[in-house]
């Protein structure tokens, strides 16, 4: 008995896990998402603030530099101020990193626009 117990335990806790790593999208499928709240899951590969910009985007490009990149995050760093801390730019970059958002379309390419810091896991 106390075997079978252990056998279900171990077999719950895999099932558990199985099903959260569903939850995580890697940067190149995030494409077949858009419209969807999801988590994106990968390495910042390059960062760039867009002081052209009224708003000064920072944006966060996953597993390839940009160009390439196939997806990317949004931080409107003239409207958060403090909320992601000092030098996002710099602090994520070359960090592997969760997103969650909403998955939107710009140019053909997916993105998450960050608003709040939750929205970011360290991994």
């Amino acid at each position: 008995m106390r075997y079978l117990c252990k056998f279900f335990l171990i077999l719950f806790s895999f099932h558990v896990t199985a099903d959260l790593d569903d939850d995580f999208i890697h940067p190149i499928y995030a494409n077949n998402y858009i419209g969807q709240v999801k988590v994106v899951c990968g390495k910042v590969k390059s960062t760039y603030i867009n002081k052209k910009s009224r708003s000064d985007p920072l944006y966060l490009n996953f597993h390839k530099k940009y160009p390439f990149s196939p997806f990317t995050a949004i931080i409107w760093t003239k409207y958060s101020g403090d909320e992601f801390g000092p030098k996002p730019e710099k602090r994520f970059l070359n960090k592997k990193l969760c997103i969650k958002g909403l998955i939107e379309e710009y140019n053909g390419k997916p993105q998450i626009i960050l608003r709040y810091a939750e929205q970011i896991i360290e991994k």
